[in-house]
């Protein structure tokens, strides 16, 4: 019985447009992200999450719930332009499938979003930021990077042991 590889997120099958229309959207998330609406829902959930496990652990009379906000909200930064890494990576034709125009790309995207932030009360742009999309994305990016030479060269061993039988 023949054992499946785990091939990594440079090999989910698709269209180069359906990961492209996957991208856009994906920009559309993060637009949203830099809304004051979206600022208040993640301090609200924020919030619940930290009165629930208050019970266990309390946050606020241990002096950690700023930290752990902080922590919170990084996270989101981290998975939005991971994913966005991942996507982009899918999206773009081969010939710019390159870590360094990916992590370009989400750099700039980064920006964009910390920008947008200056347009909506309650919302802070910083360079920080900036600094944790770009970085993420050049993980994303040369993780993506990894996953597909390394599938092709499988695709190329299985090809030369084709032809040697």
């Amino acid at each position: 019985m023949e054992q499946k590889q785990f091939r990594g997120p440079a090999t989910f099958p698709g269209s180069r447009e359906g990961w492209l229309k996957a991208s856009l959207a994906w920009l559309g998330v993060i637009a949203f992200s830099s809304t004051a609406l979206a600022g208040r829902w993640a301090e609200d959930t924020f919030d619940s999450i930290a009165s629930a496990l208050s019970v266990v652990f309390p946050l606020r009379q241990a002096g950690l719930y700023h930290i752990f906000a902080f922590g919170a909200e990084k996270s989101v930064h981290v998975t939005m332009f991971f994913v966005l890494a991942l996507l982009l990576w899918n999206a773009v034709p081969e010939r710019f499938r390159h870590p360094l125009v990916i992590t370009l790309a989400g750099t700039l995207i980064g920006i964009g979003s910390e920008l947008l932030q200056a347009f909506f009360p309650g919302r802070d742009p910083t360079i920080r930021d900036v600094l944790i999309n770009g970085a993420t994305t050049a993980v994303g990016a040369c993780l993506a990077s990894y996953f597909y030479r390394r599938q092709s060269l499988n695709r190329v061993s299985i090809t030369a042991e084709l032809k040697r039988s």
